[in-house]
């Protein structure tokens, strides 16, 4: 039932305590060192090929055919599987991208190959008119020698020709359309010929515009041959003139009956050849009128006339055919109020005539021709409109050029009426064209302006 009782120091009592609790200490201490650093030297050693994989992927480029150093990795662990499995990778990679930089090689080749040695001038420019490419013949006809430099070179300073440079300037300027123009250029002490179209170079995958190319194609042999045709042409028809003219003198001769009275059927005979002989009198007379047309040789004879009574004295002609034909003609005015134009009135008289013939021939039994002239400030617009088949659409920019006709609409005549009627107005300064539906008809519309007076005297152009 005792107690004994002793008293020592509070730090003589807790020394054994405290000892314990810092050796503790610096042993977590010493442990968690000792774990940083064991699990920097794991990640160290995991993470580095994984850096270099990704390094090595980044360093890839594909489009330049560059690829660097395969990855070594020295341990036997997963890391090292997958880094040989990288390495396999870029290998392959690698002999792809030597194997297409050799196609492309290839092709390019072939590419050049092909626009080298093409007869066409080709040139190939930014939009700001700098040469990315350009062959030996466009060199030549462009007169620039050929071991000459001009990549990155402006156009301009090598178009000394006035008409080749307007070509290119509307190339140019209107990248987005697509254009053929005609240009005459001195070439090797003679005048040569070239059609030049444009085309703006997309890439064919995503439709970016990379500048445009020019071809400039050698047309002076066409030139030449049609120049020997239409000459030819036009001296046959000379000469046919005066004997169809002497034709057509006997025959009348022989329906007057100064040579002996003649049967009914010898008469309807003569008629027939003196309608046919007129046809192709009026054939061989269009033929030489275009030639002066074209040749610029008709002067026009300028006076003030009144377009109206132009196409009622001309729809006077037609009567008779279109009374036979049941077709209604009428004119109709519109615009401000009538002032006579200055012009050239048989030219005018021509033009009608050609267009009202063409509108008979083509309009059905019940049909309908309206001529409207509608006057304005400073032109005068004048359709001829027929309630015929209409105009394929093919043909419609096609049927001003000379001999041609609407696959099978042949009615007559040699298919140079309206392209008559296209050079009397352009002679004015004016146009023509043509709007036509299927099945609707068609309308011939040309416009002639008011002023024609150009230093006294004009020509056909």
């Amino acid at each position: 039932g005792g107690a004994i009782i002793t008293q020592q120091p509070r730090a003589e009592a807790y020394a054994d305590s405290s000892r314990g609790k810092r050796l503790a200490f610096f042993i977590i201490l010493i442990t968690i060192l000792l774990a940083v650093l064991a699990a920097v030297v794991l990640a160290k050693s995991l993470v580095t090929p994984l850096l270099s994989i990704t390094k090595v992927a980044q360093n890839v480029d594909l489009a330049s055919g560059k690829f660097p150093n395969l990855i070594k990795i020295r341990s036997e662990d997963e890391i090292a599987d997958l880094a040989n499995t990288f390495n396999k990778m870029l290998e392959k990679l690698r002999g792809y991208a030597e194997l297409q930089v050799e196609k492309l090689i290839i092709e390019q080749k072939k590419t050049e190959a092909i626009i080298f040695s093409i007869e066409d001038g080709l040139v190939m420019t930014d939009y700001q008119g700098k040469i990315q490419l350009a062959n030996h013949n466009a060199k030549e006809i462009l007169g620039i020698p050929t071991e000459t430099s001009i990549l990155g070179e402006p156009l301009w300073k090598y178009l000394f020709q006035a008409e080749l440079k307007t070509a290119f300037m509307e190339i140019l300027t209107k990248p987005d359309v697509r254009k053929t123009l005609e240009v005459k250029i001195p070439l090797k002490n003679k005048e040569a010929f070239f059609l030049v179209h444009s085309e703006e170079v997309k890439t064919p995958a995503k439709n970016e515009t990379l500048g445009i190319v020019s071809v400039l194609h050698d047309i002076t042999l066409e030139k030449e041959l049609d120049s020997m045709k239409e000459e030819f042409l036009h001296s046959i028809t000379h000469d046919l003139r005066n004997p169809l003219t002497a034709i057509r003198g006997f025959i009348r001769l022989f329906q007057s009956g100064q040579t002996g009275n003649l049967s009914e059927l010898q008469l309807k005979m003569c008629d027939t050849m003196d309608k046919a002989s007129l046809r192709l009198l009026n054939m061989v007379n269009d033929i030489l009128d275009l030639a002066r047309l074209e040749a610029g040789k008709l002067k026009l004879h300028l006076e003030d006339c009144n377009l109206e009574e132009i196409a009622k004295r001309t729809i006077d002609l037609f009567l008779p055919q279109a009374r036979d034909n049941r077709i209604k003609l009428s004119v109709e005015l519109a615009g401000l109020p009538w002032t006579p134009i200055t012009a050239d009135a048989s030219l005018m008289e021509r033009i009608f005539t050609n267009l009202i013939g063409n509108a008979c021939k083509f309009t059905p039994d019940e049909g309908a021709i309206q001529i409207r002239i509608n006057n304005g400030q400073d032109k005068v617009v004048c359709s001829v409109h027929d309630t015929g088949e209409g105009i394929p659409p093919d043909y419609l920019d096609k049927i001003f050029d000379k001999f041609r006709q609407v696959e099978g609409n042949y009615k007559g005549g040699a298919g140079l009426g309206l392209t008559i009627c296209k050079r009397i107005a352009e002679a004015h300064g004016g146009k023509i064209w043509v709007e036509s539906t299927l099945g609707k008809g068609a309308e011939f519309i040309f416009i002639i302006p008011r002023d024609q007076k150009i230093h006294g005297e004009v020509k056909a152009a």
